[in-house]
């Protein structure tokens, strides 16, 4: 019944950014009808509108120091403020296009004359853009060039950068489709990479983007309700595909690397709350293939810690340093983070290394059996959760579908003619 129900999430989602029309009567479509000649004044009080709300949403001001405080007792560390931690995908894609939102009005203001849903173009010394926006209501659609030119060595690189950006307000909460097209070119080569990103303010994430004119992919997937998460990479040059799926059920999200011979050459496990907030990685390719992470405040043993800077941090037992050898990432009220690397061929994993017994410490939220447990969870179910999410162990179909998920694209005879201009200009 499970894998029936993820597999109906990821067809209704797909269905939102393809556009089917049932979906597009609940969000809107970047097609939109444009009804209604708004002027240059109303477009920018709803984008205004926009970027406000989501600078709200993002809340990424600064924050003051909690305490000058730097020797703590366990008692005196103040907790992990999760608010700081949690969301971090809403708040990002509402910062970016916030942000994205103020260039552009700066460019409309730039425009000599605004016709809406028709191009301005702005020329400058450095680079050339051109713009258009349409409005209906609440939704918003626009269409974004920029071009430009570097010497990179002895060689100049041509870009043409194309941001698209499709807005409506559902039920007071904020939809958003984004597309970010970026074209590289040069005298030997040129690559083009297509980056996509689909949030609803109270709803589900999608992040997925492709090399168009390379090997890679990738898709990520959030089912907000069951805070599920997906998350797969392919790559067509060496066959090798990663897949990542979190189950709030198990309290952990697990992650594998396949090779072209479907060997597993990279694995990782991180547990969540409240069960723990350990991790495990293996990659054996690396100088140090295993690396081991532990939250302080779920460490038993230690007496004081003094929090100096990144390379400077100290645990202590009665005075007595510990943990030399590890690196300490402590920042007050928001992580304490301790890691160790070593080589499993000279030093395989034990109870002990894993406990910290052997540093006079005491770790028990994960013993080594669960471990070795959960960590094949994803290499004996890697297929049906692909299948799940309706990809495959094919790496090029996998890319083909990811291609197919976009579902709007830059104007090539825009993205043609901006390049020819650098090349004119130059």
């Amino acid at each position: 019944m499970k894998k029936i129900f993820i597999l109906c999430v990821l067809v209704l989602s797909v269905a939102i950014i393809t556009g089917c029309a049932k979906e597009e009567d609940i969000f809107g479509s970047y097609d939109f009808e444009n009804k209604t000649q708004d002027s240059l004044d109303d477009i920018k009080e709803t984008i205004s509108d926009y970027k406000t709300k989501m600078l709200d949403i993002a809340d990424l001001q600064e924050r003051e120091a909690i305490t000058d405080q730097t020797t703590f007792t366990r008692d005196e560390l103040p907790e992990i403020d999760e608010n700081n931690i949690n969301d971090n995908n809403a708040r990002l894609i509402f910062y970016r296009t916030a942000m994205d939102l103020e260039n552009i009005v700066f460019f409309l203001d730039s425009c000599e004359s605004f016709e809406e849903n028709s191009f301005c173009t702005l020329t400058g010394i450095y680079q050339n853009i051109t713009i258009k926006v349409k409005k209906e209501n609440d939704q918003l659609y626009i269409e974004e060039y920029i071009n430009n030119n570097h010497l990179q060595g002895t060689q100049m690189i041509y870009q043409v950068r194309a941001n698209i950006i499709y807005l409506n307000f559902i039920e007071d909460n904020i939809y958003i489709q984004k597309v970010r097209d970026i074209n590289y070119s040069s005298l030997d080569d040129s690559t083009q990479s297509v980056s996509y990103e689909s949030y609803y303010e109270s709803g589900d994430y999608i992040s997925l983007g492709v090399e168009k004119k390379g090997s890679n992919a990738y898709y990520y997937y959030v089912e907000n309700a069951k805070k599920e998460v997906f998350h797969t990479f392919t790559n067509n040059d060496n066959q090798d595909i990663y897949i990542s799926i979190y189950d709030p059920e198990k309290s952990f999200d697990s992650s594998i690397v396949l090779n072209g011979e479907l060997d597993v050459i990279q694995s990782g496990i991180n547990y969540k709350n409240p069960l723990s907030n350990f991790s495990y990685y293996s990659n054996p390719l690396i100088n140090h293939p295993i690396t081991l992470r532990w939250d302080l405040l779920e460490i038993q043993g230690w007496t004081t810690v003094e929090i100096d800077n990144i390379d400077q941090n100290k645990v202590f037992i009665d005075g007595v340093e510990v943990l030399q050898d590890y690196d300490k990432s402590f920042f007050v009220g928001d992580s304490y983070q301790i890691r160790y690397d070593f080589d499993e061929i000279e030093e395989p994993l034990t109870q002990s290394i894993l406990d910290l017994s052997q540093e006079g410490l005491l770790f028990n939220a994960i013993s080594l059996e669960k471990l070795n447990q959960d960590k094949m969870f994803l290499e004996d179910n890697y297929m049906s959760i692909l299948e799940n999410f309706n990809f495959s162990l094919d790496a090029q179909n996998n890319y083909t579908k990811i291609n197919e998920m976009i579902p709007f694209s830059s104007d090539e005879s825009i993205v043609n003619e901006m390049f020819e201009t650098l090349i004119e200009n130059e």
